[in-house]
């Protein structure tokens, strides 16, 4: 298997009917059906036992992406992004730059830490560290929860800064739990 990759679509409405209709004429077989309680979450199993592709609708982050875990995950992946416009990591970082409110920086956040993959490390942890320093606390709360998305060794240094030096208890009780969580589940 190669690594897993997260396609997160641009538009937010239909994206389960339209990853249907792409599924069927992929021939992919439906072989888990979500139920819309906590995470919802339909498994697609690729022909020839190739892989899988996971549709998530993530109230967490309140937002439905596609992970694939597939012999060739990123083919795959452009099969989706040509039925289904989605982001990119460079579109994410720039609209996270241009972010003016909280509302706008706490989604895209969210939108960069699903969309990172391992080879983009320092590009993510740069804008993360950024994030953690934002004079908002809900931002900064918005990384620690990204930090648990992206999983990347670096984020645990930004994480124990957090824990330790952050000036709301929250943030800083949030970066510890999220410490804890990386430890059980790395």
């Amino acid at each position: 298997m190669s690594e897993m990759v997260r396609v997160i679509p641009k538009e937010q409405f239909d994206v389960r009917d339209t990853l249907t209709s792409l599924a069927y004429r992929l021939n992919w077989f439906l072989a888990e059906v979500g139920q819309p309680v906590g995470v919802l979450e339909d498994i697609w199993e690729l022909p020839r036992s190739a892989g899988s592709v996971h549709y998530v609708e993530d109230p967490v982050v309140r937002m439905s992406y596609m992970v694939v875990r597939a012999e060739d995950s990123e083919r795959v992946a452009a099969a989706i992004k040509q039925g289904i416009p989605s982001w990119d990591l460079r579109d994410v970082l720039q609209a996270l730059r241009l972010s003016r409110t909280v509302d706008e920086k706490i989604k895209n956040v969210y939108l960069m830490a699903l969309a990172a993959h391992e080879g983009q490390g320092g590009e993510v942890t740069e804008a993360l560290s950024l994030v953690f320093r934002d004079p908002a606390e809900e931002v900064r709360k918005s990384a620690v929860v990204a930090s648990g998305y992206v999983g990347l060794a670096a984020t645990r240094e930004l994480l124990q800064e957090s824990a330790s030096g952050d000036s709301s208890a929250r943030v800083r009780e949030n970066a510890r739990l999220m410490l804890e969580a990386l430890e059980r589940h790395p």
